[in-house]
């Protein structure tokens, strides 16, 4: 079998669709656990600098600089952070 047809639920789809629907899975679905921690997810979940709540870092927002490597998982908590930094 190719490795961009995988097989989901007894039906081949694309390589994709199958990341796209593991990766909205509940993070409580034992699929998810599974895809995130031993499968093509690996490494892909990041922590919220302000709330430390983990999430797919493609869709998070980062904040762009060297010296910190800061993921935030909404603008609110992004813009948040910016305005403490600019009051210290």
């Amino acid at each position: 079998m190719p490795t961009d047809i995988r097989l989901l639920d007894n039906t081949l789809v694309c390589k994709i669709c199958w990341t796209d629907f593991h990766q909205q899975l509940p993070k409580e679905d034992p699929r998810s656990i599974e895809y995130f921690t031993n499968s093509d997810g690996q490494g892909l979940l990041t922590k919220c600098a302000l709330c430390k709540e983990e999430n797919i870092r493609t869709r998070m927002h980062k904040l762009d600089t060297t010296r910190e490597n800061s993921w935030f998982c909404n603008l609110e908590h992004f813009y948040a952070y910016k305005a403490a930094q600019d009051i210290e």
